[in-house]
């Protein structure tokens, strides 16, 4: 009996990963398009770049506006695209981030 009920949990377990066990092994072919990997890298960084920099703490932030106002015709470039699209505060910070980084 016990052999019996331990043989049918397996086969139930087996039952419900078989299709994960399936999908992890097919292989996808990579569509090709224009852009490189070292430019999907370089998007995929800014982007992740500008998650991180909303979280940033405000010493963090202070530090990197130190740093950017450093460049002052660029700053203020900078500054008037984030007050164009009305953005004060923590909002303004992933802007701010992309246009200096450019």
């Amino acid at each position: 009996m016990f052999t019996s009920r331990r043989m049918a949990n397996c086969m139930f377990a087996l039952a419900l990963l078989a299709p994960t066990l399936v999908s992890a092994q097919s292989v996808t072919t990579p569509k090709s398009d224009t852009t490189t990997r070292s430019d999907r890298a370089k998007t995929d960084t800014v982007s992740s770049s500008v998650a991180d920099v909303q979280n940033w703490t405000n010493k963090q932030w202070q530090a990197a506006k130190l740093e950017w106002s450093k460049d002052k015709v660029k700053w203020a470039d900078c500054r008037a695209q984030a007050d164009r699209q009305h953005l004060v505060g923590h909002k303004s910070w992933g802007v701010l981030y992309t246009c200096m980084a450019n």
